[in-house]
């Protein structure tokens, strides 16, 4: 148990609840006598397994192990064992914890417990007199992160909605399809887009878009207001009126870059004394038969009616003068951007003519009219005559105090009864993520963006305590580097911009996050917050050197190309918004991406570099490609150049892993992903130019080998640790045994 002038204590501390009344109990056992302890401590401990983690390509793993205490009658006080406590006490589930103590013989102290491990207990075993607990690592407190529709928290969501989840997005310009949430009301529809972590939210919507006629997703501006004109002819009082005949008359107009959702219609007519029969039908063109509206066509009908809407002129008041006419469509029509209109408007069945067009003769414009059912359209000119369009206000809907979702609401004019349902409208989003709180608590400053790959991880594995996001497992063991990664003017800068597909579970999205950003994250010996960051950039220092009489090498392995990639070509930018040929990057599974980026593109400025990286390891082991093509949560291209080459330069040679054992006290402070050297005569050391081995060398002259030296070749070798664990031997004397590998790639910063 003890080594040179220095004893190793361990102590197990194991938590309990209470089965009558769920209260917490926690019991220590120790592999000694401790007479100082100021707490009970059993010495019951006789021994552990192995406890540690282990590093996977981009999450870390924890290990499952047990314990090993004395159960025999007596061993914790008279008549009684350590089993007796279970009958009123639960161990299963609890925390349990692993302390070891390296100290002077004769000089312990219960203060300088260090801890190794914590886990919680998954089963106990009685044999024998002993009773075996299987304990596993605690890692991530994974959990589905999203927020679910349900009636809990929309009352009046819509049965198609319910169970459907709302990503959690992170980044800006990212594009959702929003769910109903609300849709009891005619005149404004509630939509929920994503998760809100109550004072952490999301930015807010920057563009809508929504399906037209023709199956594309166009811009949407939207209307201030549902009572604001989108257009026509501004109406103005005091003008002249005449005869109304018959015919249908159409109005010519043009969308610019951002189209619109348009509900109703309105026009100005002049009405005698009297009171007034018939309708007017309204009518809402698409010209899609390409004519642009020109007299070069002439006879070309203005194109497909979109929209219709009647009113009924017996409603009119009886007294003379001029009236607006109102009507709201049969259905909500997308007017599509960089695209010619026409609004119609007709007289039928009026028998009074009381009725007339309501026009200013000091200004012209050109008309198409059409008249009877079976006549060409026909371009004249004629007076101004006063008509509009009300269209759909869209807008954020205000959170709540305990904000569980981001959402926007559209509404329509309701001054008529009849409206058409916007609900079925087909929307998709432009959105920004969540952002920081109003202390900037992950940031640093209110209300900032979350995009950096550490602040997204950071802020996801804080817990909701019933009203607010705290606490959480992330740490502060991070990698020196992890800074630069939120550097914009650093050359290892990137960041994430992408959501939650389904209901996500925590690590999960954490992984998507380490991928996309070439990160990786670690876990260490906590009972509270066990999470730490490491992120890929500049040189890492050094944070110790072992030499070959302080280590004992087990093993060393080389992998096979499975650990290679050479050739790097993936697709990011992901849009749910159809892309077309000129603004997508591919074709097939891949065809809502707007972008590509590929090691092998000469065309591009980082040919050059990428083909020196890669050209000897694909001459060595051909061209291995990296496996995944779609990178959703990459939506920059300097975010995807880094990646690219942080896979280049880390993956270019099989992976080489040297496991070696050292004792306790001498590395008990080293970390998952520490950079350490190694110098030892197994390692690798080739040395000179040629396979064959020269004769030993010192200050420039070959040295005498006859002379009693002790000579060894040894090359010291960079190192990163990739897996850690204590270990116990027969009398409970704590070893480190350690899985590192060898960084062998030339140009890697690591």
């Amino acid at each position: 148990m003890t080594g040179a002038l220095i004893e190793y204590h361990t102590k197990v501390v194991i938590s309990a609840k209470s089965l009558e009344d769920g209260s917490d109990l926690s019991f220590s056992v120790s592999n000694v006598q401790e007479s100082t302890a100021s707490s009970v401590v059993w010495p019951i401990l006789k021994s552990i397994g192995s406890v540690g983690v282990s590093m996977g390509e981009f999450m870390p793993s924890v290990s499952t192990s047990s314990v090993v205490i004395n159960n025999s009658y007596g061993s914790i006080g008279f008549e009684r064992k350590f089993s007796d406590l279970l009958e009123r006490y639960s161990i299963i589930n609890q925390p349990i914890l692993i302390y070891v103590c390296a100290c002077a013989i004769g000089e312990f102290d219960s203060g300088d417990y260090e801890l190794r491990w914590a886990g919680v207990v998954k089963k106990t075993r009685e044999r024998d007199d002993d009773i075996s607990i299987d304990i596993a690592g605690r890692g991530i407190e994974d959990r589905v992160i999203n927020t679910i529709v349900s009636r809990e928290i929309f009352t009046n969501a819509p049965e198609s909605s319910l169970g459907l989840p709302l990503p959690v997005i992170i980044g800006n310009a990212v594009q959702v399809k929003p769910i109903i949430i609300n849709d009891t009301s005619e005149s404004s529809i509630e939509y929920a887009y994503g998760t809100n972590l109550v004072d952490y939210r999301c930015d807010g919507i920057s563009q809508v878009y929504a399906k037209a006629h023709d199956g594309d997703y166009v811009e949407i501006d939207g209307s201030s207001s549902v009572s604001t004109q989108l257009y026509g002819n501004t109406y103005a009082s005091g003008k002249s009126n005449d005869t109304m005949s018959n015919w249908e008359i159409g109005h010519r107009f043009q969308i610019g870059s951002e189209g619109d959702i348009v509900t109703a219609a309105f026009m100005r007519v002049y009405k005698s004394a009297g009171t007034a029969a018939g309708v007017i039908e309204i009518k809402l063109y698409v010209d899609d038969l390409l004519q642009n509206a020109s007299s070069s066509n002439w006879g070309r009908a203005p194109g497909t009616v979109l929209g219709t809407g009647r009113y009924e002129l017996s409603k009119l008041s009886a007294s003379a003068g001029d009236y607006e006419i109102r009507v709201n469509f049969d259905k909500p029509v997308i007017l599509k951007p960089y695209q010619n209109w026409f609004i119609s408007h007709k007289l039928v069945g009026d028998t009074t003519g009381y009725v007339k067009k309501y026009y200013d003769v000091a200004v012209s414009e050109n008309i198409f009219i059409k008249t009877t059912s079976d006549s060409l359209w026909t371009e004249v000119t004629d007076y101004k005559q006063y008509w509009g369009l009300l269209g759909c206000h869209v807008y954020d809907t205000p959170p709540t105090s305990i904000s569980r979702w981001a959402g926007i609401t559209i509404d329509q004019n309701d001054d008529l009864d009849e409206m058409p349902d916007i609900s079925k409208i087909d929307l998709m989003l432009d959105v920004g993520g969540l952002n920081d709180s109003s202390s900037g608590a992950v940031t640093g400053s209110a209300y900032q963006l979350i995009e950096s790959p550490q602040h997204a991880v950071e802020l996801l594995t804080k817990q909701f305590n019933g009203s607010i996001y705290t606490g959480g497992q992330f740490g502060s063991e991070h990698s020196a580097t992890w800074p630069q990664v939120n550097n914009n003017t650093s050359q290892y800068y990137r960041k994430i911009s992408g959501k939650t597909v389904g209901a996500t579970k925590l690590s999960s999205f954490i992984e998507q996050i380490c991928r996309a950003s070439a990160s990786r994250l670690t876990l260490h010996p906590s009972a509270t917050t066990p999470i730490g960051f490491w992120a890929w950039g500049a040189r890492s220092e050094v944070s110790d050197a072992l030499v070959d009489d302080e280590i004992e090498i087990i093993s060393i392995e080389t992998l096979g190309t499975e650990t290679i990639i050479n050739a790097v070509e993936f697709f990011y930018s992901e849009k749910l918004v159809p892309l077309d040929y000129i603004t997508g990057s591919a074709t097939g599974e891949f065809k809502s991406y707007s972008a590509r980026i590929y090691s092998g593109d000469s065309s591009e400025e980082h040919y050059d570099l990428c083909s020196r990286i890669s050209e000897i390891s694909q001459e060595c082991f051909g061209v291995r490609e990296l496996s995944s093509k779609a990178q959703p949560l990459i939506r920059d291209e300097v975010s995807a150049r880094n990646l690219m080459l942080s896979v280049l330069l880390r993956n270019q040679f099989p992976l080489k892993l040297v496991t070696f054992r050292v004792p306790y006290q001498r590395f008990k402070d080293r970390k998952l992903l520490d950079v350490i050297n190694i110098s030892h005569p197994r390692l690798p050391a080739f040395f000179g130019t040629t396979p064959k081995a020269s004769p030993a060398t010192y200050d420039g002259a070959e040295v005498d080998l006859t002379t009693g030296y002790h000579l060894s070749r040894a090359a010291s070798c960079r190192a990163q640790i990739e897996s850690i664990r204590t270990i116990w031997d027969s009398e409970n004397t704590p070893q480190i045994e350690i899985v590192a590998s060898l960084l062998n790639n030339p140009g890697d910063p690591t």
